[in-house]
């Protein structure tokens, strides 16, 4: 069973993505938390948007798709499940016309906490094809990698003093090492745990097609709820007395 931060800050690591396709990784959803997705149609045309999401072993998630939206209309999507457990999705929106650029398309996250819900947003974020990543665990707290492309990649998690190239083939960095298969849409979701070393590394195969996203402590945008609402019925006949 995977652990999740009761608070999610976002950092963003990529560029933007292109104009017809959007990413949103680590988009949370379990008890008392969902994800939302707001799709805007700017454009005087009708759109349509594939939405495809993923849970955290690269499963597809049943979702309403293609999204059918009027012109001038707003559509919000909310990813939730009845579960006994937090977890992680990710999505890809693609425009199939190319006026996609008057559609706008946020991602956002909510937690439910007593007469409170906060708000956390997500950005669009590019795959990349990089092969190395790390962090220090004085940082972040976890790291969200996902294979965002079609065929599995291999991924060697380690723990090193000084990151470099190949810092996981390091006779140190032996003890710590765990080499994963991620399958296509599969996320790593890795805690950053301190050890002895510095920072964790992880190295991917040849060619990857990834977005790497690493959480940490923070508050986001909150709204209260009163809890002393009085509801009053007035000129109400008894259904008893006739």
């Amino acid at each position: 069973m995977m652990k999740h931060l009761p608070l999610l800050l976002w950092f963003a690591l990529q560029a933007p993505a292109a104009d017809r396709v959007w990413y949103f990784p680590a988009l949370p959803y379990g008890p008392d938390r969902w994800s939302l997705l707001k799709i805007v149609n700017n454009d005087r045309q009708p759109q349509d948007v594939k939405l495809d999401v993923f849970d955290e072993q690269g499963a597809p998630i049943a979702i309403e798709s293609p999204v059918h939206l009027k012109a001038g209309e707003t559509r919000e999507i909310r990813i939730e499940k009845d579960s006994k457990r937090s977890e992680f999705c990710w999505a890809r929106l693609e425009a199939a016309k190319k006026g996609a650029s008057k559609l706008t398309v946020e991602a956002a996250t909510e937690r439910l906490m007593g007469n409170v819900i906060e708000r956390f947003t997500r950005r669009n974020e590019e795959p990349s094809t990089r092969q190395s990543w790390y962090t220090s665990p004085g940082e972040f707290q976890f790291i969200y990698l996902v294979n965002v492309d079609d065929k599995p990649l291999k991924a060697t998690v380690c723990w090193a003093e000084r990151p470099s190239k190949n810092s996981c083939d390091e006779p140190a960095a032996a003890a710590g090492r765990n080499r994963v298969t991620l399958q296509a849409k599969q996320t790593l979701y890795a805690r950053l745990s301190k050890k002895q070393f510095a920072y964790m590394v992880v190295e991917l195969s040849k060619d990857p097609r990834v977005i790497a996203t690493f959480l940490g402590p923070g508050q986001g945008e909150r709204r209260e709820f009163s809890t002393n609402t009085t509801l009053s019925f007035d000129n109400v006949e008894d259904p008893e007395r006739h």
